[in-house]
């Protein structure tokens, strides 16, 4: 059975699985996730690919390459492909 953990560190949050996967977060807009080494070439999606090729992670949830020299807009573009809208709670968009 997995199991996780949360942790909070003032205005910091923890989220660590038993598996290895660990997210930090502010709560608000920064978050970084930490993959183990035994996921590297199986992963893919809104985290990147974990290839070791950073020439292939920014890609749009259809697979559309994005590179736009100002890095707000590149962003924008991939966090707004991967948005899903809840019609009737338009304010809680997640990712899919």
């Amino acid at each position: 059975m997995e199991r996780y953990f949360i942790t909070e560190f003032g205005n910091d949050i923890r989220f660590e699985t038993d598996f290895g996967l660990i997210v930090l977060s502010n709560g608000r807009f920064r978050a970084s996730v930490h993959i183990p080494e035994d996921y590297q070439n199986k992963v893919e999606g809104l985290c990147v690919n974990y290839d070791g090729d950073m020439t292939n992670d920014l890609f749009t949830s259809n697979g559309q390459p994005v590179s736009p020299d100002d890095w707000r807009l590149r962003y924008a573009l991939i966090g707004e492909s991967w948005k899903v809208d809840d019609p009737e709670f338009p304010e809680y968009a997640l990712f899919q």
